[in-house]
């Protein structure tokens, strides 16, 4: 390419719904414009949470229970504590949270602060993430939210094994689940993130370019989008996995439990529940609630395919392989009817049997010094079982 084309930038051209002056113009009804917090972004979340309501009937949270503990906002500056069984007479909407913790938080739920957090405490107390996600709680006029630092003590084993069995109805049940997918740690806001890379052009905002008639009237605006921005899963289609809540292990299993969620991504929002995926580039995704209709076998090979994802993904604590995913597999099992034996299901064997590790791709695996890293120190599954090593697995096509 001669240098008078290499820098070159293509823009769309559109205006918005309802201010259509001229046939046949490309229209649009959100605009990605890389600031979370906008009026625009938030108008994406809520239209799309009121067609949900309005036109997705398998999307509606059936109010039969809510968590142990909640999270209540009180007046305009304060939180507290509660536990449901004491103080809700009914289950309330709830906004559930998946979030990358980072570094050790700095206030989480104890036996000996229990009480304070009880009595309430400011929300300027708490980390930038959960503050982003009170932000938006109150913009969908929720009260109640479930973040588990906040919601399950963290020094009582007992209440961390009671608690994390809950996990499918703690996702499934809430009335919203808030993705903080650009944040690596509680200290790094997704309302407000600063510069970043996206891998897209990071100062091509919408331009606004006004359009009036002979007597200086304002007619339309017309909206130019940077042609990157409008296709940039087809552009990137790997853009999404930048974000650090897709390395995460634990958080695999929150997006997909969740009847629907809102991700806040470092390049768009994202919206997914049980009846569509959507994005604000308004590419087409592949819907992977795990609430969505399908065939025992179409069950089976989403099984398998979240599986190899989440083999890939990390795990601070290594003992933690079956209970990360132990709540998706609950709801995979009810649907399927079958056994589940340490990550295998017993009515197909021959499928759960034959995974591999793809050394290739897995640079965490070494055959030529000593003990392989793949394999952990301590037992956590038996040797026939994907969950006895650490690392990516494939499982082989039996069909």
């Amino acid at each position: 390419m001669s240098g008078r084309y290499r820098n070159t930038r293509y823009w769309n051209l559109y205006v918005l719904d309802g201010q259509l002056p001229w046939p046949d113009f490309p229209t649009t009804d959100v605009v990605p414009d890389f600031d979370p917090a906008s009026d625009m972004s938030m108008s994406f979340l809520q239209r799309h949470i009121s067609d949900c309501d309005a036109n997705h009937p398998g999307c509606r949270v059936a109010a039969s229970s809510v968590p142990t503990r909640l999270i209540q906002l009180v007046g305009g500056n304060t939180f507290r504590i509660v536990e449901s069984a004491n103080h809700l007479v009914d289950p309330v909407p709830y906004v559930a949270l998946s979030y990358c913790w980072g570094a050790d938080q700095a206030l989480k739920l104890k036996e000996d602060n229990k009480t304070q957090l009880q009595q309430g405490l400011p929300i300027t107390t708490l980390p930038i993430v959960f503050h982003d996600t009170i932000t938006v709680a109150k913009k969908l006029g929720i009260q109640y939210l479930w973040i588990d630092s906040l919601c399950i003590l963290q020094d009582s084993d007992s209440d961390w094994r009671k608690e994390s069995k809950r996990m499918a109805q703690v996702y499934s049940g809430a009335y919203i689940t808030i993705a903080a997918a650009s944040s690596a740690t509680t200290t790094e806001s997704f309302l407000n993130p600063g510069p970043r890379d996206y891998g897209v052009y990071t100062d091509a905002k919408p331009k606004r370019i006004p359009i009036k008639d002979s007597s200086g009237n304002l007619v339309t605006e017309l909206l130019a989008l940077p042609e990157n921005v409008t296709s940039r899963h087809y552009k990137n289609p790997n853009i999404r996995h930048a974000d650090p809540l897709t390395k995460r292990g634990w958080t695999l299993q929150e997006k997909l439990l969740s009847t629907r969620m809102i991700s806040f991504g470092l390049a768009e929002l994202e919206w997914v529940c049980a009846s569509e995926s959507a994005c604000e580039c308004r590419t087409d995704e592949e819907n992977e609630s795990v609430h969505s209709p399908r065939s025992k076998q179409e069950l089976l090979g989403y099984w398998y395919d979240r599986l190899a994802e989440y083999c890939g993904r990390n795990l601070t604590f290594p003992k933690d392989k079956l209970p990360a995913l132990a709540g998706l597999a609950r709801v995979v099992g009810d649907k399927l009817g079958s056994k589940y034996l340490a990550g295998i299901w017993e009515d197909d064997l021959l499928g759960g049997l034959t995974w591999y590790v793809n050394l290739d791709d897995d640079p965490s695996f070494s055959w030529k010094f000593g003990p392989l890293p793949g394999f952990p120190r301590d037992y956590r599954a038996p040797s026939w079982s994907w969950a006895s090593i650490n690392g990516r697995v494939e499982i082989t096509d039996t069909e």
